[in-house]
């Protein structure tokens, strides 16, 4: 009796196994299979993702596999970042909220914490928590990224001397991006350095891309739509507005900083 025991034992350990491991599989492919769905992102995309990720997370059966654990937590804190998209207020925030633990626990399991930092530090400046995003990134800031999202921190908190110090160290790691002379521009022009602004809102003119280039690299990209939740395809229509948009907004920036229409 006791052998018979043993041996059914043994068989639903065998035929349990298997199962469990093919279980864990079939949900990693379903929550990658969402990140590019041909017919369009969407809230409900998002959602069965961070559902399949948070099946994946809490799977027993791959407690030893540290690496791979932590990439699970990395993309479950990028889908409710995705998701966060869908909505507004208390709400947004609470989507942060998930996605900063989720990003901690990555954090926990992996040795290259580079990435996850910088994502914790976007995190907070989301919710407004500035000083603990600055306490994240100040000292370890090394990536345009980093740079960016430290400046941001420091003009919310109103201490737009660093803020234009960080700035200018991703203008040092990317010098032809013409936003980043624009976002410099007007910082300068907040603390009435009147000739430095004028200055960068020329070069954010002079880096700005062609149309065509600009339409190439935008047209059929998802992106977040002012005004509206979620995301939208940009039509090649709406690409050529925006652009248009942005010209004017640049050359009014630097007419403003006291440059002639004909200097422009």
């Amino acid at each position: 009796m006791k052998l018979l025991k043993r041996k059914i034992v043994w068989i639903a350990l065998v035929l349990c196994i298997p199962l469990a491991l093919f279980t864990v599989e079939r949900w990693r492919k379903r929550s990658y299979s969402y990140d590019y769905n041909k017919d369009g992102k969407n809230w409900y995309d998002y959602k069965r993702k961070i559902d399949a990720l948070e099946f994946l997370v809490s799977e027993q059966s791959v407690e030893g596999r540290r690496e791979w654990r932590g990439g699970m937590y990395f993309h479950l804190a990028m889908a409710y970042e995705d998701i966060s998209v869908y909505y507004d207020g208390k709400e947004k925030a609470q989507q942060i909220t998930e996605a900063i633990n989720a990003m901690q626990d990555a954090g926990a399991w992996v040795e290259h914490r580079g990435v996850i930092r910088a994502k914790l530090a976007q995190y907070r400046l989301e919710i407004g928590d500035i000083d603990e995003g600055i306490k994240i990134l100040e000292g370890h800031a090394v990536s345009l990224e980093d740079f960016l999202c430290l400046s941001k921190l420091y003009e919310e908190k109103g201490d737009y001397e660093k803020a234009i110090d960080s700035l200018s160290k991703a203008i040092e790691i990317r010098d032809s991006i013409a936003v980043l002379y624009f976002e410099l521009g007007r910082l300068y022009e907040i603390v009435d350095e009147t000739e430095n602004a004028s200055n960068n809102y020329r070069l954010a003119l002079q880096y700005l891309p062609k149309k065509e280039e600009y339409l190439a690299n935008s047209v059929g990209q998802y992106l977040p739509v002012e005004g509206q939740k979620g995301l939208k395809i940009l039509t090649e229509e709406e690409g050529d507005r925006q652009y248009d948009a942005l010209r004017r907004k640049y050359e009014q920036a630097y007419k403003r900083a006291g440059r002639s229409e004909e200097e422009i």
